[in-house]
């Protein structure tokens, strides 16, 4: 069982549930086999569930912790199957599965250079979830690399600019201090608050 956020009301609740438990939403019409919703888009998953499928248990083992690995950094995949186990000739096959998997993710959400780490984190999801319905927002997973980032509280974007306060009822008191203002949403807030 896994937490998902109710759309309705933004509630967390139960990926199991036939309708969330806070404001009665009817779950069961929005989890469509084989689909997943990335950042409130439809991705079909049932080529990528099938592709995962089409692998050894063995390769299958080797690319779920890579991508563990990955997803926690921003490096490239590498394909290490065994080469006793595998000729270089199914350890290509399988390195050709593995790409046919990931590159048509990273193309239709451009999840290339920092963002990398995306599409791992994302594997990593659909292999938790079994390739079953699930929701996968990108703001809920920031880049490794920028773990000191500031990020807008409200919507999570890091276009993030600083004003002035300007004058006040009392003139100058106050006027120096400055708020943090995202160009995103219009969000504004205090630093460090």
């Amino acid at each position: 069982m896994a937490l998902i956020k109710c759309p309705e009301c933004g509630k967390e609740i139960s990926d199991k549930a036939p309708a969330c438990i806070h404001c009665g939403f009817p779950l069961i019409e929005l989890k469509k086999e084989g689909t997943c919703k990335i950042n409130g888009h439809e991705v079909d998953m049932i080529r990528i569930k099938k592709l995962y499928d089409s692998l050894p248990d063995e390769c299958k083992k080797i690319i779920y912790k890579n991508c563990r690995t990955n997803a926690s950094k921003t490096e490239r995949y590498t394909c290490s199957c065994s080469p006793d186990t595998y000729t270089v000739e199914e350890s290509n096959k399988i390195y050709d599965i593995y790409m046919d998997i990931i590159f048509p993710i990273q193309k239709q959400f451009n999840w290339f250079g920092v963002n990398e780490y995306l599409v791992h984190r994302f594997l990593v999801e659909c292999i938790n979830h079994n390739f079953e319905y699930f929701e996968f927002n990108t703001s809920d997973y920031p880049s490794p690399g920028s773990q000191n980032q500031v990020r807008c509280p409200k919507c999570g974007s890091t276009s993030i600019t600083t004003e002035e306060q300007g004058y006040g009822l009392f003139g100058w008191i106050g006027a120096s201090q400055k708020k943090n203002l995202c160009q995103k949403c219009g969000y504004k807030w205090w630093p460090g608050r």
